[in-house]
């Protein structure tokens, strides 16, 4: 079965709601369920109009930035099936820096710029939980990827034609220069 945008769009924002009101308890049982589909899917192909709309791809990245948050944990992106933690943060790292860099095949604006700021909070996220990990496990991130992570933040700081980009992009080179 094929949805539309929308429809997927919708779907997405369901779990978002989900993934805030649900128990503590629950919250690696909800990830575990949706992430591992969520970032495949997501990952699957370029971004598009259709299948991978910049709104549905905002929407699954609002999603696992609310789970990984809520959870405090990057254990939420681990599910047993033979993939790693540390895999998987690779994974949704790379799909959150290909959503930065926003090479789209989209006539919105809005929905380019809604997936931009998601990736952007992702980061955040993956970035701060990784470094304050690292001392205790290794860190998932190698530190090509911490380094490709700043180039991508600097570039969006500095040369970003959407000043909410530049802005977020600033706040968090801040924050994660600090760990």
């Amino acid at each position: 079965i094929e949805f539309s945008p929308t429809a997927r769009t919708c779907l997405l924002n369901s779990f978002i709601l989900a993934s805030q009101r649900c128990q503590p308890s629950q919250l690696t049982l909800l990830a575990r369920k949706c992430l591992p589909k969520t970032i495949d899917w997501a990952l699957g192909g370029r971004i598009d109009s259709d299948i991978r709309h910049p709104l549905c791809i905002a929407a699954a990245l609002q999603m696992t930035f609310v789970l990984v948050t809520r959870s405090k944990s990057l254990d939420v992106l681990e599910n047993g099936s033979g993939q790693t933690r540390k895999d998987w943060v690779r994974r949704t790292h790379k799909w959150s820096l290909a959503a930065i860099k926003g090479v789209v095949t989209s006539d919105s604006p809005y929905a380019i710029s809604s997936m931009r700021l998601a990736a952007l909070k992702l980061i955040l996220a993956l970035v701060s939980i990784d470094q304050n990990v690292f001392s205790e496990n290794g860190g998932c991130l190698s530190p090509s990827e911490i380094v490709e992570t700043f180039s991508v933040l600097r570039g969006a700081a500095n040369v970003d034609e959407e000043p909410a980009m530049r802005k977020l992009a600033c706040h968090i080179l801040e924050a994660i220069q600090k760990y």
